[in-house]
């Protein structure tokens, strides 16, 4: 009787390929964290707040984006990741479409929304490829309930543009 020894095959979870959902989406956020802290020192003049606000947004988005580009991340951060860039692209938005009573460049004079720039463009960009990969990373059914709140925002948005409320 004779035994085999041979090693059975494991899934190694460092050999992601360039198109991996994993790595896709830690090239969105490490894009988006240098886009935040450009966007930090170019808004120094406009007071600390604003400043501290895009320090924290990029070293959120580094201290997670090693795990998720690993494939190592759990669904609890993965879904903290896909709720936090929601969160910063439709800012992003409501920034560009209307007066915010908060933060700002025309936090003095907030007489309109800011103008979109090239910089702003590039960021959102870069969050919704994490947006649009990140949730492959998810079980089965976190994956479709989260696309499709996704798409609810969406539809929502664009409902309210539509309708004239931003």
């Amino acid at each position: 009787m004779t035994t085999d020894v041979s090693p059975t095959p494991v899934a190694d979870t460092t050999s992601l390929t360039l198109t991996s959902p994993a790595l896709l989406a830690a090239v969105g956020l490490y894009a988006a964290a240098a886009g935040h802290v450009i966007a930090a020192l170019v808004h120094l003049s406009h007071g600390w707040s604003i400043t501290a606000f895009f320090l924290v947004a990029a070293a959120a988005q580094v201290a997670v984006a090693g795990r998720v580009g690993r494939g190592t991340a759990g669904a609890g951060i993965v879904t903290a990741v896909l709720l936090g860039t929601l969160g910063l692209v439709l800012l992003y938005v409501a920034s560009r479409t209307m007066n915010l009573p908060f933060g700002g460049v025309h936090t003095v004079h907030n007489d309109r929304p800011q103008d979109p720039d090239l910089l702003g463009t590039a960021v959102v960009l870069a969050e919704l490829v994490t947006l649009a990969t990140a949730p492959a990373l998810l079980p089965d059914r976190l994956r479709r309930s989260s696309t499709t709140v996704m798409l609810l925002v969406g539809a929502g948005m664009w409902a309210a543009w539509a309708t004239g409320l931003v």
